[in-house]
């Protein structure tokens, strides 16, 4: 599921659950081409969360061989006249979509929430990339909740809630980005059709577990995924998909995306379904530069002073208290259920490797260069720094998980403790840098 303007690396995308994952690798690749890892940010590239502008498959095509046209030798017989040579294609053909809108440039970015927005405003020729969108829109965070159930385990989040990165963004550019629900999946699907004949990419919520294009090791129930919906086969009904997790451009058919954009349970998404209704009002990215200082301070007063003991650096330390007592001699299963559902909300979700932590930090060095503050620079350093932490505490969790490791909950809720720390450091300085 963007790039900053220095040291762009490929985005990351949502991988299979840990426990089919080889001992080596939190999160392998999966055999239906989703994008490669965020793993391969390290302190010496904080732009984790960059884009990949995948180009097509070039269809494969039969190539004839002809016979000769020069003039054989007297003493040499006659050839037989040459067969011919048809090449075997190289993958399942394809036929050529018939598009209900016109041709939309695919991006693949680290998230599905940021980079269908980054999709929409690069279609209105806003230049901007997913780094920025979600800076800009101050959606880092760290929330458990142990109250609110996915999977029957305590929700833990990295990045605010669903929607608000669209919500701050329309707000802070003044979009014209127009938000419909619907009573009924017929008037969702109606409606979904009408734009699409009028030429509109449009964005959709919907769950992972009943999209099918996603290979089947890698659904599970969550139901506030985001996609781009920007035309239809005429000739099978398939609506053609931008999925920015993945690295190209797919297709999704009508029954399989009408049940996962009105399933029901928790974040149901009731149809979402949201577009760029009008012309924006600049396509000049110098907008962006007054807004990032109040940006930047929104998410560090989020990080550091929000009076709720569950969300922030505080939830890190209350999740590690948790962790801390999993009732490892009673309930080992549970335990490690546990363990590996962190993970899989930290890396597995599309967030662009540790949580959103080296997304963050593409957007540190966006800003430093927009605002000419390099401390903004040595700060995104210091950052992908945690994030390699937050990778190494996932590493150990997902052994635990695996049964490759014995369980140790106090070592995790040391871990936690640590990065919990270390992160608030870095807040304080980032509100003294801005």
């Amino acid at each position: 599921m963007p790039a900053s303007s220095a040291n762009p690396t490929p985005a990351a995308n949502p991988t299979p659950d840990i426990s089919s994952a080889p001992d080596a690798s939190i999160s392998p690749v999966p055999a239906a081409n989703p994008a490669s890892s965020a793993s391969s940010a390290s302190s010496s590239s904080p732009a984790a969360a960059a884009s990949i502008n995948s180009a097509p498959d070039a269809s494969s095509a039969s190539i004839t061989s002809a016979p000769s046209a020069s003039p054989i030798p007297a003493a040499s017989p006659a050839p037989a006249p040459a067969s011919p040579v048809i090449l075997a294609p190289l993958g399942p053909a394809t036929p050529a979509p018939a598009m209900t809108g016109p041709a939309f440039q695919h991006l693949q970015t680290a998230h599905c929430e940021s980079g269908v927005i980054t999709s929409l405003l690069r279609a209105e020729g806003l230049p901007i990339t997913e780094a920025m969108c979600f800076g800009l829109s101050s959606a880092l965070s760290f929330c458990y909740f142990p109250f609110v159930r996915i999977n029957q385990l305590p929700l833990v989040s990295y990045r605010m809630t669903p929607r608000w990165i669209l919500n701050s963004l329309k707000r802070l550019l003044h979009l014209p980005l127009r938000f419909e629900r619907f009573k009924t999946p017929d008037a969702g699907h109606r409606r979904l059709d009408e734009l699409l004949a009028r030429g509109r990419p449009v964005g959709l919520q919907g769950s992972v577990f009943f999209l099918t294009y996603f290979p089947v090791n890698m659904r599970f129930h969550f139901n506030a995924h985001n996609l781009i919906a920007y035309g239809r086969d005429h000739a099978t009904g398939d609506y053609l998909i931008s999925d920015p997790v993945f690295n190209a451009p797919t297709r999704c058919p009508a029954a399989d995306l009408q049940r996962a954009r009105f399933v029901r349970g928790a974040l149901a998404p009731r149809g979402l379904l949201y577009h760029i209704d009008g012309k924006i009002p600049s396509t000049d990215l110098a907008q962006v530069t007054p807004l990032l200082r109040g940006a930047i301070r929104k998410n560090v007063w989020m990080m550091l002073y929000m009076p709720l003991p569950c969300v922030s650096t505080l939830g890190m330390r209350f999740l590690a208290s948790r962790v801390r007592r999993l009732p490892v001699g009673k309930a080992p299963g549970y335990c490690r259920r546990y363990v590996g559902h962190i993970v899989r909300m930290q890396e597995e979700v599309g967030t662009g490797g540790a949580g959103f932590r080296f997304l963050y930090a593409a957007f540190l060095q966006e800003a430093a260069v927009h605002l000419n503050r390099p401390a903004l620079h040595e700060l995104s350093l210091e950052l992908t720094a945690i994030g390699d932490e937050w990778r190494h505490f996932a590493l150990q969790a997902a052994r635990q998980n695996k049964g490759r490791s014995p369980l140790n909950p106090a070592a995790l809720a040391d871990l936690l403790d640590d990065i919990s720390r270390k992160e608030r450091a870095l807040y304080k300085k980032l509100w003294k840098a801005v």
